[in-house]
């Protein structure tokens, strides 16, 4: 279980987010583009990765994970997903620089612990965009649910 960390009170929450990615045997993690469609869910994450490699003949995937604060989540979309999708405890990130790492690996190519850095995909390449969320779901909803993982 990850717990959320709250640094001090001048700090903002940092959040543990996995991404689960689909590739072949050689190709490596596109660093330009590393998605904006996270989740606070390791298994989730790891069997949608699976289900996404499976589905595209790919040879297998990788499982990363970032430790992220919350000024790269795009609020207004992942509480939207919070609302649509609540099985998925989705993490929009909105476009910023972030430093991951390889948790798990099916392929020989890519190492677990592999560090690196690259840019979330900006938040207008989200399938479910919204401009401005005003549903029932709040911030400290998702800091709640996240407390749980």
């Amino acid at each position: 279980m990850y717990q959320v960390k709250h640094l001090n009170k001048n700090t903002m929450t940092t959040f543990r987010i996995y991404r689960g990615i689909a590739l072949n045997e050689g190709e490596t993690i596109n660093t330009d583009a590393l998605g904006c469609s996270w989740s606070l869910d390791e298994v989730y994450a790891s069997n949608h990765g699976k289900m996404i490699a499976d589905a595209r003949n790919k040879d297998g995937y990788v499982l990363i994970y970032a430790d992220i604060n919350e000024s790269v989540i795009d609020w207004s979309n992942t509480l939207y997903a919070m609302e649509t999708r609540n099985n998925e405890f989705e993490v929009v990130l909105n476009g910023s620089e972030i430093t991951a790492k390889v948790y798990y690996s099916e392929l020989d190519s890519i190492e677990s612990g592999e560090v690196f850095t690259g840019q979330s995909a900006s938040e207008s390449d989200f399938e479910d965009y919204c401009n401005s969320y005003d549903g029932d779901v709040t911030k400290e909803n998702f800091i709640s649910l996240a407390n749980e993982f």
